[in-house]
């Protein structure tokens, strides 16, 4: 149980209760591979590398590929979380306080998630695209676009690119992307999605890292990131008699890693 919870006893109070602002869930488990693993085992994800052809001379032997294969292995670690809710305190308050824990335990377990896909994007990251001293603007965002096309990354709807919302209030500010002539929905009439231009799916997100006035925004293709799951998101609710309370539960085994550095980009953006 909270240590707080006196400051909701009732006297006459509104039922409704707010939940304190948080991001509710994982905003990323779709944006890269995902494997389920056997307990115990680690993931491994496999990598095809790039071939070439040439021209055969009559009779001659056909050119050999030979391209290169690898493996990327994770292990899968255990995230849990949990909330004690006494039984006598839950009598003086008029809230569902148990599914309000409940709740607020489920969107840190995402947040979790989302957490680990960061950190392992960033830590395969193979090129920076800007510098921290300038903002998100035109010539950044086309920097990108020209970053993943050197790349070689395929055109098949699976870019995205995470942004602050201070980089994400700069996106919107470009021309092109607040004008029909170039966007079929305008995102300042159609407030908050995804934002798909260029090919790029741009996501909000606030859960990226800031170092001083830098904070690092992130790009990848989906098949050069991967997650493995061992069990996702699993609740409990249980009494506990030596505490007089019940305790709400979750817990996840997961693990993200980076696939491909080419295939990933940090932007540090001004903040």
């Amino acid at each position: 149980m909270s240590t707080t919870i006196d400051t909701l006893f009732m006297t006459q109070w509104d039922s409704e209760v707010f939940t304190a602002y948080q991001r509710k869930g994982s905003l990323l488990r779709g944006t890269l591979r995902e494997k389920t693993v056997v307990p115990g085992e680690a993931a491994k994800f496999p990598k095809y590398g790039t071939g070439s052809v040439g021209a055969k001379g009559k009779h001659g032997l056909v050119p050999v590929m030979n391209a290169a294969h690898s493996i990327v292995t994770v292990t899968v670690s255990d995230y849990y979380g949990g909330e004690y809710i006494d039984d006598l305190d839950e009598l003086k308050t008029n809230i569902d306080e148990r599914g309000q824990a409940a709740a607020a335990l489920a969107m840190a377990a995402g947040r979790k998630v989302d957490e680990r896909i960061i950190a392992a994007a960033e830590a395969i990251a193979g090129a920076s695209i800007g510098v921290g001293t300038n903002p998100f603007d035109k010539t950044r965002l086309l920097a990108l676009v020209k970053a993943f096309h050197a790349a070689d990354v395929p055109e098949d709807g699976q870019k995205y690119c995470l942004l602050a919302p201070q980089a994400w209030i700069e996106l919107l500010d470009i021309p092109e992307i607040k004008s029909r002539d170039y966007m079929t929905t305008l995102p300042w009439m159609d407030g908050y999605k995804m934002l798909d231009f260029l090919g790029i799916k741009f996501i909000m997100h606030n859960g990226l890292n800031i170092t001083g006035t830098v904070r690092n925004g992130l790009a990848w293709h989906r098949p050069a990131m991967a997650s493995a799951w061992v069990a996702d998101l699993r609740s409990n609710f249980d009494w506990i008699a030596e505490r007089a309370s019940h305790f709400a539960q979750v817990r996840i085994s997961m693990e993200a890693v980076g696939i491909e550095a080419t295939g990933v980009f940090i932007l540090p953006c001004k903040e």
